[in-house]
């Protein structure tokens, strides 16, 4: 399940670059403003605390830094207050809104030539290992 949660916070990282390679502010930037637009509602001005802690604490040291409880089975409890100190994440539902945020970017990709100029221009600063020329 960890291995889940950090393969999220992998692609939010990559995709929000995609979308958001011309912003300043660095990778955390771009977490909180692709998290802002892409996501459900519910995740609005969460953006920076998982980057803290899915991208960085999660990844690095195993941990979500106090402010998350990760778990699976039990999706309908997912973004909810869970013990008084922390927010629980399920994976299930995680994965959904992780979705939903892909599915909705992508779609304004299509139809966007300026957001298409961005993807390219980071792609072509940073090419997908397997594409190297």
């Amino acid at each position: 399940m960890i291995a889940s949660f950090i393969l999220c916070g992998c692609f939010i990282d990559h995709v929000s670059r995609y979308r958001y390679y011309t912003l300043g502010g660095g990778d955390r930037a771009k977490w909180r403003e692709f998290v802002d637009k892409y996501f459900p509602a519910e995740y609005k001005g969460m953006g920076e605390d998982l980057y803290f802690s899915l991208r960085s604490s999660l990844v690095h040291n195993y941990s979500t830094d106090g402010k998350y409880s990760i778990g699976s089975g039990a999706p309908e409890n997912n973004n909810q207050p869970y013990d008084g100190k922390t927010t629980y994440l399920d994976i299930d539902g995680f994965i959904k809104d992780v979705s939903f945020a892909w599915y909705k970017y992508r779609d304004e990709l299509r139809g966007s030539d300026e957001l298409k100029k961005i993807a390219i221009d980071h792609y072509d600063m940073y090419p997908i290992m397997w594409q190297l020329k």
